[in-house]
């Protein structure tokens, strides 16, 4: 069983890939945060977890939805990152979480570089470079799905210099000084369309006067301002005339 979690689209995209090569049903973790369904599952093959990459790490929200959630069957679980460019020592943490907090048996983490999507403090590629990193990720599906279909446990990842400080120092007050809400504003551009509220996966955003409104229970996700269909919503001034990125779930890249 393949289970996602997506923002702009990436793991949603992988997900759907890795569902092809292995030929195995595919979950959106997003479904079960935004309407609130009970968590329980059974798979005869492997789990597999494909989520974006946050400060080095998994999703917290993620993580803390895992230990909620009932898993049976198969007990073997993989865990593939998308990220812009690298995962730290997300591996590490990652066998610690899935040792002590649950009772399913981590085969390892990887990842797959796949378009930037942060640009609160990053800049997303231009669409047709952005296609090129899409149309490059399933040379690595190909490769993973290998050791999920032979149930082999994946290679360890070759930690590059930092790698300690981004997963371990940096997380904790990234999360506490940037992962939240507070910078998210409207411009005028705003057509009323309600898309942000309908992408938000955990339904943070509402709808006041036309206009959407943050709730104070957000994992910056990017889905609502890089999925704005006109870019009328910005995050402090640090996202002004940047470059949005969006994974259609049909997966054509748009802008």
């Amino acid at each position: 069983m393949i289970l996602y979690f997506t923002g702009t689209g990436n793991s949603r995209y992988l997900a759907l890939r890795f569902s092809k090569e292995l030929n195995d049903e595919v979950v959106s973790i997003n479904e079960y945060f935004k309407y609130q369904k009970k968590a329980v599952f059974y798979s005869e093959k492997p789990y597999v977890f494909v989520l974006p990459t946050y400060a080095w790490r998994m999703p917290r929200v993620v993580g803390e939805w895992i230990q909620r959630a009932s898993f049976s069957g198969n007990k073997k679980v993989y865990v593939i990152l998308s990220c812009g460019e690298s995962v730290g020592q997300a591996d590490k943490f990652a066998k610690r979480f899935f040792d002590k907090k649950t009772k399913l048996y981590f085969q390892g983490l990887q990842y797959i570089v796949m378009p930037e999507n942060y640009i609160v403090m990053f800049h997303a590629p231009k669409p047709k470079d952005a296609k090129v990193i899409v149309e490059r990720s399933i040379y690595k599906v190909k490769e993973l799905s290998q050791y999920i279909s032979n149930q082999e446990k994946f290679p360890a990842i070759q930690y590059r210099f930092g790698s300690v400080f981004q997963s371990s120092i940096i997380n904790f007050p990234f999360y506490h000084l940037f992962v939240n809400d507070k910078g998210f504003y409207v411009t005028d551009r705003c057509i009323s369309c309600q898309r942000c509220k309908q992408l938000c996966p955990l339904n943070n955003v509402s709808i006041v006067n036309g206009k959407p409104k943050w709730n104070g229970h957000c994992t910056q996700c990017m889905a609502c301002i890089c999925g704005c269909p006109v870019e009328a919503i910005e995050y402090n001034q640090s996202t002004k005339n940047k470059q949005r990125y969006y994974l259609s779930d049909d997966y054509e890249y748009t802008k």
